[in-house]
């Protein structure tokens, strides 16, 4: 039987590379800028990922918040017309 063309492949074994290569980098960067030992850098890496993880993704909420608002304002002033809408 032929086999269906799959445009995307499954991406784990990439994605789990790229994981283990920002645990290396969040653990040197522990080590190096926070001044603690590899051993505790080792264990608090996952932490120090999800926490600038949870930074980004309030950081990208916040900035969509302000562009709504600026629109709306733009909108309530007259100054144009919304784009987002």
């Amino acid at each position: 039987m032929s086999q269906p063309k799959i445009l995307v492949e499954s991406a784990w074994r990439d994605a789990l590379m790229e994981l283990s290569a920002l645990y290396v980098i969040t653990t040197v960067g522990a080590v190096h800028l926070l001044s603690l030992n590899w051993l505790l850098a080792i264990v608090l890496a996952p932490f120090l990922m999800g926490a600038g993880l949870l930074t980004v993704t309030v950081l990208v909420q916040l900035l969509w918040a302000t562009t709504v608002g600026i629109d709306r304002l733009g909108n309530a002033l007259g100054l144009r017309k919304s784009p987002l809408a």
